[in-house]
């Protein structure tokens, strides 16, 4: 690989291996979340039930924006602070370049970070600091 950016095969490998061998993932997003950044850990649950696993997204900050309620499986969104978090044993960060981007979500527990549990990163911006 040339661009120190790009993904390894093997790694992408290795991060799908790591998700199907989860019970229980959960998905938060980035600070004042967008449509892919809701969108796109709706479409890994759904994806990642097909192995048994449970994947839950989780807003970070505020309330559940209004205008992406339209997403298909919505009712599984929790909400950081309003909302109890199930155990779990992985997250699953997506869209989401930086733990500063977690809001709350990481800083009431800098713990969630510190690799206790294992953190794939799926992530498109050049900016990605490449934690997990």
């Amino acid at each position: 690989m040339t661009d120190s950016w790009a993904i390894a095969p093997a790694d992408a490998d290795a991060a799908l291996v790591t998700l199907r061998g989860a019970q229980t993932i959960l998905m938060p997003t980035h600070q004042n979340v967008d449509a892919d950044g809701l969108a796109s850990p709706l479409a890994m649950r759904h994806a990642l039930a097909e192995y048994g696993v449970a994947a839950y997204p989780v807003i970070t900050d505020g309330d559940f924006p209004s205008n992406l309620r339209f997403l298909p499986g919505v009712e599984s969104v929790l909400v950081y602070g309003r909302d109890e978090l199930p155990a779990y044993d992985m997250l699953c960060l997506i869209d989401c370049a930086d733990r500063k981007r977690l809001g709350n979500f990481a800083k009431d527990d800098p713990s969630r970070l510190d690799g206790s549990v294992p953190i794939v990163n799926i992530d498109h911006h050049i900016t990605n600091d490449r934690f997990g």
